[in-house]
């Protein structure tokens, strides 16, 4: 269940009433707080390299760190201390600093000491790191600690954002470069160590997002971070819907049709470049549909796509993918143009998106206000009319939810899109109960 009230006062309470021995008055307690981070808008079409836009979940993960006189590292779980289960692991630093990440990865894959992987894993990051590197500039790298965790989300990303952000130094400020290699700290313990491949971005948007910001951030190399603030009465709620089908061979299937799209459109810019007698040398998209803009799209582009092309017929005149992890079917004609509208559209859409709350949170509430906020939510419903008519994603059982909360604007919602992680973003008032949103 959702903690009621705010998860680092219920950490702090607790370590006073039930780990008092271990969490003493005598010295400073760290305590972090990172929300799981649920996709609003771009998250189905990460992979062009869009624009994703998060929200924070109503389920988090807090730690709370405080050091020790020994070189021990003791970690402790409310969650399996409710469950009446064994919810403390102790291990000495310096074994867990001369472990190498096989070994330790093999350990933690024992059920019974998962749930410690990523305090561990990132105490130990924080061993090969300069002892002078400015994210421990106020920290002691070296000294043992006392972990303690309280979590009603089981998302690796919201746990070593949280940890870490209470291991590092607390005047850090999350942002530019410092941002993303704090970021990147903890993608390597979440591969190397807990065995859970994280996108990049989606860590991002664990270590800044909150119930007051959103955050949006770019899928590639060089992820841009844009915050998105919430007007203090409007807020983005996560309501469930029933179970929906598995759309991964859809996903993946569109995925290809996309990267197809992505080869023609090359070989028309490169088609485009000679009649004016000049020469492609490097792609102007650097590999990305979400880079391309919509209108160059719209008349360049989108009339020389071909709505669907047979598999092994692109295989015999283009060649192989260069991703190996895209699986072209011979006899499946996939929808180029609809495959290559969706993030196209969807990043201008994601833009159109951000704009409007950033107008919203700096105007006084008003028709204009209420206007922007309009566009926010009619552009959640445009996303969500996407997901079936370009993307060809089963959306039933959410359309239901997201015809209520159009047939109620009235009262207080804007809008409404599922979201990758089977469930429905609303935008809404902030003192509507979206959690009981139950359309008939």
């Amino acid at each position: 269940m959702p903690i009621s009230r705010e998860p680092a006062i219920v950490l702090r309470e607790r370590l006073a009433t039930e780990l008092g021995a271990s969490f003493t008055a005598d010295r400073p307690i760290a305590i972090r707080t990172a929300y799981e981070p649920i996709d609003v808008m771009g998250g189905f079409s990460g992979y062009t390299g869009a624009t994703v836009v998060s929200a924070a979940a109503d389920r988090s993960c807090s730690i709370a760190i405080q050091p020790r006189d020994d070189r021990q590292i003791q970690v402790f779980s409310f969650g399996l201390f409710d469950q009446h289960k064994p919810f403390t692991l102790i291990a000495p630093l310096d074994a867990i600093t001369k472990a190498t990440p096989d070994q330790l990865r093999q350990h933690f894959q024992d059920p019974n000491t998962t749930w410690a992987a990523c305090a561990v894993g990132c105490v130990r990051s924080l061993q090969a790191l300069s002892a002078d590197a400015p994210m421990l500039q106020n920290v002691t790298a070296s000294t043992g600690r006392n972990i303690a965790i309280l979590a009603d989300t089981s998302d690796p990303a919201a746990h070593v954002a949280a940890t870490m952000r209470a291991l590092l130094d607390p005047d850090l400020a999350y942002e530019g470069e410092t941002l993303l290699q704090v970021a990147k700290l903890c993608r390597q313990v979440l591969s190397e160590i807990v065995d859970e491949p994280t996108e990049l971005r989606r860590i991002i948007a664990s270590l800044v997002v909150s119930p007051q910001q959103m955050v949006g951030v770019r899928s590639q190399p060089d992820p841009v971070v844009i915050p998105v603030l919430l007007p203090d009465d409007v807020k983005v709620g996560v309501a469930d819907v029933a179970a929906h089908p598995d759309h991964t061979k859809q996903l993946a299937r569109l995925r290809v049709g996309a990267e197809m799209g992505r080869i023609l459109i090359l070989d028309k810019m490169r088609q485009l470049g000679q009649a004016a007698g000049r020469e492609l040398i490097a792609d102007p998209i650097a590999g990305y549909l979400a880079n391309l803009d919509l209108n160059d799209y719209r008349r360049f582009f989108r009339p020389f796509l071909p709505e669907t092309f047979k598999g092994g017929a692109f295989l015999l005149q283009h060649g192989r993918l260069a991703d190996k992890s895209l699986h072209v079917e011979p006899d499946h004609h996939y929808p180029i143009q609809l495959a290559t509208d969706f993030p196209v559209f969807g990043a201008n859409r994601t833009k159109n998106f951000i704009q409007a709350l950033t107008n919203a949170h700096g105007l006084a509430v008003g028709s204009d206000r209420t206007l922007e906020l309009n566009k926010a939510g009619h552009l959640l419903y445009a996303a969500h009319k996407s997901l079936n008519a370009d993307a060809g994603i089963d959306t039933t059982e959410s359309d239901k939810l997201v015809d209520w909360v159009r047939a109620n604007e009235s009262q207080g919602y804007y809008g409404a899109v599922l979201t990758p992680n089977s469930c429905c973003c609303v935008l809404t008032r902030s003192d509507l109960p979206f959690h009981l949103l139950k359309p008939e």
